[in-house]
């Protein structure tokens, strides 16, 4: 999602959801399997279609600062967007902050171990980190949000038990808060404002066509949470 500095998120433009029908990158490329990926030549279609709807927001809107607000791992495509793909003029002066909504936005524990062999991005976000550490542009505000309502604890419920499944090989250990998929202690960059919700990951269930609403669920996009990370963007006169 995209935000017009000094007016309202309802109506901001977002990226399309479809999903391409193969897989953009071959799988047996040696970088794959090395888990050394580079976000450039593997996130293409992902800065494609970012390009497509900033320049949409810039037409629409010349003078207008933009918010770039990312969920789950759009927080790292983000990150990675702004570092490489970008126009320099949009990051010194257009883009007013970044926001990250339950996003991993650290890689596994690193060395030789097991769950450093879990990296589900395949050295992705190794790089992004590497290259563009923390809230790394000073001309934009880093804003991390991320749930602690959900305790991973094996032998509990349900939710507790996908928790704990889902954090152990995102930073090494089951236990502790989280948004039920994101485990705090990745959610939230070095520089950027914290910001702790009562949270889950998601409200809705992807598919390949509309999403499916889960009854109940409460995610960083619910009215009552939604203003709680709203109010720390930045709001900027041209």
């Amino acid at each position: 999602m995209l935000g017009r500095s000094k007016g309202s998120f309802s109506n901001s433009p977002s990226l399309p959801h479809a999903r391409p029908p193969f897989f953009p990158f071959p799988l047996p490329q040696t970088d794959y399997w090395k888990g050394t990926l580079k976000p450039t030549g593997t996130l293409d279609f992902y800065f494609d279609a970012v390009t497509a709807t900033i320049d949409q927001v810039k037409a629409e809107f010349p003078s207008r600062k933009i918010h770039l607000v990312a969920h789950s791992i759009g927080g790292w495509v983000a990150r990675a967007y702004v570092g490489e793909v970008a126009d320099p003029q949009d990051v010194q002066k257009r883009f007013a902050s970044l926001t990250t909504l339950g996003s991993p936005n650290y890689p596994p524990p690193s060395g030789e171990g097991f769950f450093s062999n879990l990296d589900q991005t395949r050295g992705l976000l190794e790089y992004v980190n590497s290259n563009f550490p923390g809230s790394f542009h000073k001309g934009m505000k880093y804003v991390s949000v991320g749930g602690i309502g959900t305790e991973g604890r094996l032998g509990w419920g349900l939710e507790e038990n996908v928790a704990f499944i889902s954090y152990l090989p995102l930073c090494g250990r089951g236990g502790g808060r989280g948004d039920g998929i994101i485990p705090e202690e990745i959610a939230f960059l070095e520089g950027a404002v914290r910001v702790e919700v009562e949270a889950k990951h998601s409200g809705f269930i992807p598919t390949v066509g509309p999403s499916i609403k889960i009854p109940g669920y409460v995610w960083y996009g619910t009215p009552g949470v939604l203003e709680q990370w709203l109010v720390h963007l930045p709001e900027r006169r041209r």
